[in-house]
């Protein structure tokens, strides 16, 4: 009995596995649509990190969340979260609103060993002041198995 019971504790208090997703290129820049807007304001609008991913699991992928942070001083300052590229269709208002069922969307699944894009945009104007980012795998969860 005490074995068990010290076997279920330690099966709660085991920390979760994580994702077997690795990000493999992430870069950042301050970009936009072209010339200096209407205002004059010649500083680039967007914000944007993004890179490239790879499931290094042995099983599909039904997508891949990833948690974009700004900092400043070493402490997180905004916070979005957006997917893969493949699976971008998540973040569509339909679906977030529950409109969509996202499972209707036949995304793609990540294959073992395959690699997909992210991105990620902040607009000057929303973002506050930073001096750092980061990108974190949040969820990978597996692909649906097919129907026999």
């Amino acid at each position: 009995m005490r074995a068990a019971l010290l076997l279920a504790l330690a099966l709660v208090a085991a920390p979760p596995t994580a994702p077997p997703v690795r990000i493999v290129s992430q870069q950042a820049r301050w970009t936009g649509p072209g010339p200096t807007d209407a205002l004059g304001d010649d500083r680039e609008p967007w914000f944007l990190i993004s890179g490239a991913l790879e499931n290094q699991g042995t099983q599909p992928l039904a997508h891949v969340r990833l948690i974009y942070e700004l900092l400043a001083d070493g402490v997180v300052v905004a916070r979005e979260f957006g997917y893969n590229r493949r699976a971008e269709a998540l973040r569509e208002p339909q679906v977030e609103a529950g409109r969509v069922d996202p499972c209707s969307l036949a995304l793609p699944p990540l294959a073992p060993g395959e690699r997909d894009a992210f991105r990620m945009l902040f607009l000057r104007g929303d973002a506050p002041r930073f001096d750092e980012w980061r990108v974190r795998v949040d969820a990978a969860p597996l692909a649906p198995t097919p129907p026999p």
